[in-house]
């Protein structure tokens, strides 16, 4: 957060010096920030992946830690806010800090944990050589751009505005995800055929590994016939499994 603070004001007064006002005034976050923020996030981003590459390995690990990593920011950046807006408020600290914080936290679910998200999945596409790798990383930038860009003037066109951004946020969030999840299950169904995984469990046992359905059948299987002790091995050994999976198989 500190250094995203720095280069802000340095970005800042550079945006100001090339537009002057109104320009710098009405386009400056949407310029400076993402780039900025969404680099110096990316970064650290790319260090988690590097240093647990044998760990993580899979598009929804790594959009996991991508988000997550978002997040972090988003509650410091959120902090910073209300400590801003408190003593900038002449009538009470109390009602200047919790305003901002009420805004950012009604609309900031579907910010730098979503940016970071896909910057994370374009890195882990790169690594794993694929072509689509460029737009998760292009739309961590845009999304973000669009959401700082001005919105206008008019309360009910602001409010318009915010809903449709929020609202093709999450419709991108969705299918990133879906996507994940169906190219999850098709990496899992192909692994669970692989040396690595015969290594580990029979067959049987492997075959109910897939999908989340197949694995409560199986364990309800064991309950059925060997009691709760057993279906608790089970579901653990399970977890295991999946794990060890992920670690041995690419």
């Amino acid at each position: 957060m500190r250094p995203a603070l720095t280069i802000n004001g340095f970005a800042s007064d550079a945006v100001n010096d090339v537009l002057g006002d109104p320009g710098a005034t009405t386009w400056g976050a949407a310029l400076v920030g993402p780039v900025n923020e969404e680099t110096i996030k990316g970064a650290g981003v790319a260090l988690l992946l590097v240093l647990y590459r044998d760990r993580i390995r899979r598009p929804m690990q790594a959009f996991a830690v991508g988000a997550f990593a978002g997040l972090g920011f988003q509650v410091v950046e959120n902090l910073s806010y209300a400590v801003t807006f408190a003593l900038r408020d002449p009538q009470s600290d109390v009602v200047g800090a919790l305003i901002v914080s009420f805004a950012r936290a009604l609309f900031g679910f579907q910010s730098h944990w979503v940016y970071s998200g896909f910057f994370a999945l374009g890195l882990i596409l790169l690594r794993m050589r694929s072509l689509l790798f460029p737009v998760p990383l292009l739309l961590s930038y845009l999304l973000h751009f669009w959401w700082n860009a001005p919105s206008g003037s008019e309360p009910v066109l602001v409010l318009l505005l915010i809903a449709l951004k929020c609202g093709i946020t999450l419709a991108l969030l969705g299918g990133a995800w879906t996507w994940m999840l169906f190219e999850h299950r098709r990496w899992l169904a192909a692994a669970v055929r692989t040396p690595e995984a015969a290594a580990l469990a029979p067959p049987a046992e492997l075959a109910t590994l897939p999908t989340r359905a197949l694995r409560r059948n199986g364990e309800q299987f064991v309950r059925h016939y060997y009691g709760p002790a057993f279906a608790a091995v089970t579901r653990q050994r399970q977890k295991w499994l999946l794990r060890e999976l992920t670690y041995r198989v690419g």
